[in-house]
């Protein structure tokens, strides 16, 4: 998913992380970010309110850290290990808004590029068609399986072998 947008995100970031160093907050490490991106020339928005649509229903109370070029979105976290829900939180992100890029960045890893995760929902929710395609190849490898098990299974008027007869 390397892409020259996301190139750039993570260009920038790096050169704050390599300015500032892990262990500062989060919103020091966004404004920062902001900054150099800015420095950069690469649009973005910071802290976008994102509606959930729940059966028609806009539900409001999502805030995305960066929204960049209407495309990417980033998320930032400054801990010493991502919280168990990170990766789900962008890809719930990536959903609401449609998009398909998102990068979950840690600034409290000694080196940024150990807390980087590009994600991408392109892949994670298959068309109908491959989908299909998938459980018809399931189902078809399923009735193999079970035609092997019925040539496998003893016959009931055949005793088991003794184990003590049996060759070792």
């Amino acid at each position: 998913m390397g892409d020259e947008l996301t190139e750039k995100v993570v260009g920038a970031a790096i050169e704050v992380h390599r300015v500032l160093g892990p262990g500062l907050l989060e919103s020091i490490d966004e404004e920062a970010l902001c900054v150099e991106l800015a420095r950069r020339g690469v649009p973005f928005d910071r802290q976008v309110a994102v509606d959930v649509n729940y059966k028609g229903h806009p539900i409001k109370g999502l805030k995305v850290d960066l929204l960049v070029a209407g495309e990417v979105i980033v998320e930032l976290k400054s801990v010493a290990a991502y919280p168990e829900g990170a990766t789900a939180q962008v890809l719930s992100y990536l959903k609401a808004t449609g998009l398909r890029r998102g990068l979950l960045m840690n600034f409290g890893c000694r080196l940024l590029v150990d807390g980087i995760k590009r994600l991408s929902l392109s892949g994670l929710w298959p068309s109908r068609r491959s989908r299909e395609a998938v459980n018809q190849g399931l189902q078809e490898r399923l009735r193999q399986l079970q035609g092997l098990r019925r040539r496998i299974r003893p016959r009931p008027d055949s005793a088991p072998p003794d184990p003590r007869t049996a060759r070792r």
